[in-house]
């Protein structure tokens, strides 16, 4: 195997919450350049905690975190986020021209004016995600699937290295989702992907390895999900994941009363 240069690295990663149990510990993962990561696992595992580490907006009591080669705080600018809340007040009159120009305001000025340059930017990724018709709109009029097209539209903006998004899909149409996945395919051709999902769909069609995250990490470099993965990253209970917009349980193998196994999957 070619050796890639690193974009994600996490060593020995503990971190808990106020003094409570540790959401994560003994977390060591490595993300390569190009790499499509699908993140899965149960509800409170701690899979946007992860992303948030990642991200440099938390801090681990032990182990260290690398982004892009640098400590995360140094390196964020470089990197386009899409929470799983877009916190985009329907009421608040902004345009959606408006969302994705903030892609490109950095923060070190008190004031700011987009450029030139950052309009043409701007106007770029809003034909890329097909919402450049829209520009004029108010956010509040838009379809759910229309707004995370300007979420992603405006993490594009800042001209990233490497794209986080936490469960994109989650509120969306099926129609919608395959775009969405669509759109992501072709971001991955030049960029690191890294996706929280509980949909089967996502793996099969754009992943390239998984992560399952359940307090800790297990990490597979291929985009499948094995026994020993659910095993470990969801224990003994069944799991519901998503597949083209239908929940499928997952079980794990165990004998019949004949000592025969039973499938793992429903």
């Amino acid at each position: 195997m070619e050796n890639r240069e690193i974009d994600i690295e996490l060593s020995g990663v503990r971190f808990a919450y106020n003094g409570s149990g540790p959401v994560l510990e003994g977390v060591s993962l490595s993300v390569p350049r190009g790499e499509f990561l699908a993140v899965i696992g149960p509800n409170g595992g701690g899979k946007s905690t992860l992303l948030r580490l990642i991200l440099g907006l938390l801090e681990p009591q032990e182990g260290t975190v690398r982004l892009l080669g640098r400590p995360p705080r140094e390196s964020v600018q470089r990197v386009g986020y899409v929470p799983q809340e877009t916190n985009l007040n329907r009421e608040f009159p902004i345009s959606v021209e408006d969302v994705v120009l903030m892609g490109r305001f950095s923060g070190a000025a008190m004031r700011w004016i987009p450029s030139s340059e950052d309009r043409q930017v701007a106007e770029e990724v809003m034909e890329r995600l097909g919402v450049l018709d829209l520009r004029r709109k108010r956010v509040g009029e838009l379809s759910q699937g229309q707004r995370q097209r300007v979420a992603i539209a405006r993490a594009l903006a800042v001209r990233p290295a490497l794209m986080l998004l936490d469960e994109p899909t989650a509120s969306v149409d099926v129609k919608t989702q395959a775009a969405l996945y669509q759109i992501l395919r072709e971001l991955n051709r030049t960029l690191t992907v890294v996706m929280v999902s509980h949909d089967l769909t996502a793996i099969a069609s754009c992943a390239t390895s998984v992560a399952c995250v359940n307090r800790s990490v297990f990490f597979h470099d291929r985009a499948e999900l094995t026994e020993e993965m659910v095993q470990g990253a969801y224990g003994s209970c069944p799991v519901e994941l998503i597949a083209h917009g239908i929940p499928h349980r997952v079980l794990h193998r165990h004998e019949n009363g004949n000592g025969s196994e039973r499938k793992d999957h429903a």
